[in-house]
């Protein structure tokens, strides 16, 4: 439905940027959706750095080693006295 669209397109909006709901209702429509789709591409772009930026984490954990550590077969290899 579109007006589903509209206003989860203006809770987003609040959400985001701290406007109060009489600002975004005074604010011309066609200026609203430029900023709409301002903040998408926004959204988007930080999703992807953040996506690259953990997959860089996992590769750098991956090759020194932490993320293969194992303690248990650690421990297997000391013998334990018998009395």
């Amino acid at each position: 439905m579109p007006l589903n669209n509209l206003l989860d397109n203006e809770f987003e909006f609040m959400l985001q940027t701290h406007q109060q709901i009489s600002e975004i209702e005074n604010m011309r429509y066609w200026k609203f959706e430029a900023f709409i789709e301002r903040l998408n591409r926004r959204n988007d772009e930080l999703a992807q750095r953040r996506k690259k930026e953990e997959e860089e984490h996992k590769k750098s954990q991956a090759g020194s080693g932490i993320g293969n550590f194992n303690a248990g077969s650690f421990m297997n290899k000391f013998n334990t006295p018998k009395f």
